[in-house]
């Protein structure tokens, strides 16, 4: 009857429900439904708090997998930084050490010529002419180091005019087309110069401002702003001493870059005149 249900408390299915023991104050987990299957109050809140947990392991799992997608690209950017300072350290520590020893100097030169074969493939070395083309170019020295704006590399005509109609000894491969003479010379890399001024140090602010027979002698002209200006080269020209006077009567210049002054003298250099050489 309802008083002997009252006493021995609420029951359900399979026990649940009821005390353990008089003196218990535990009770087992409610039953996962009532009558008619719906879920109670608690188990409701129990299915939320397990989808909270289910959402939050998932916020956790992207959360490592873009902590670790930032690692990686955090690990790449610092290896790139470790080699370059590495490679840079080991720059620094041959170039002290060539002058320890010969091991270290041999080692020195072939990175150095690793670097130089590198710089000069292709047409990289030749400059460019930033005003008029290969035919304004008037010496053999300028026109086989150069290129016009187009980037079509000169050719030196043999010291000859390039046509019947044009006084120009320079001119351009196009032009040049495919069945030149053999006593044409095209521009190419290395340049056909570059071992005069192997062994000279670099006059950043050109030959001109030299006005010391020892150091104009071991210098070649450093003004790459500076490639080519009125038919004759500058750059990388080695530079020449006039005897201790000025190279030209407009000018106080005691040193003068070779192709340059050798254009403003017709091409003939005093004897009294020395240029700065490797031999």
């Amino acid at each position: 009857d309802v008083g002997s249900q009252c006493e021995a408390g609420p029951t359900s299915q399979g026990g649940r429900g009821q005390r353990s023991g008089p003196n218990s104050t535990a009770m087992a987990a409610p039953s996962s439904t009532v009558a008619g299957g719906v879920p109670t109050d608690v188990e409701a809140e129990v299915h939320d708090h397990l989808l909270d947990e289910a959402g939050s392991a998932n916020s956790a799992r992207t959360g490592e997998r873009a902590g670790a997608s930032a690692l990686a690209s955090s690990w790449g950017r610092t290896t790139r930084v470790l080699l370059c300072v590495s490679a840079a350290a080991l720059l620094v520590t041959l170039g002290v050490a060539m002058h320890k020893g010969p091991t270290a100097g041999a080692a020195w030169a072939a990175l150095s010529g690793i670097s130089q074969l590198v710089a000069e493939s292709g047409d990289s070395c030749l400059g460019k002419i930033k005003f008029g083309g290969c035919h304004d170019l008037e010496s053999e020295r300028a026109c086989l180091t150069a290129k016009d704006k187009h980037g079509d590399a000169c050719v030196w005509c043999g010291g000859e005019a390039c046509s019947s109609s044009s006084d120009s000894k320079c001119t351009t491969t196009s032009d040049a087309g495919d069945n030149m003479p053999s006593t044409w010379s095209i521009a190419s890399c290395p340049l056909k110069f570059k071992d005069e001024i192997a062994c000279m140090e670099k006059a950043w602010d050109g030959c001109a401002v030299i006005d010391k027979k020892e150091e104009c002698l071991k210098v070649y002209d450093g003004r790459s702003n500076l490639p080519f200006i009125m038919g004759r080269r500058f750059y990388k020209e080695p530079c020449v001493w006039c005897g201790g006077e000025p190279c030209r009567p407009d000018s106080s210049a005691r040193c003068e870059p070779l192709d340059w002054i050798s254009g403003e003298m017709h091409d003939k250099l005093p004897s009294s005149w020395t240029t700065a050489t490797c031999k």
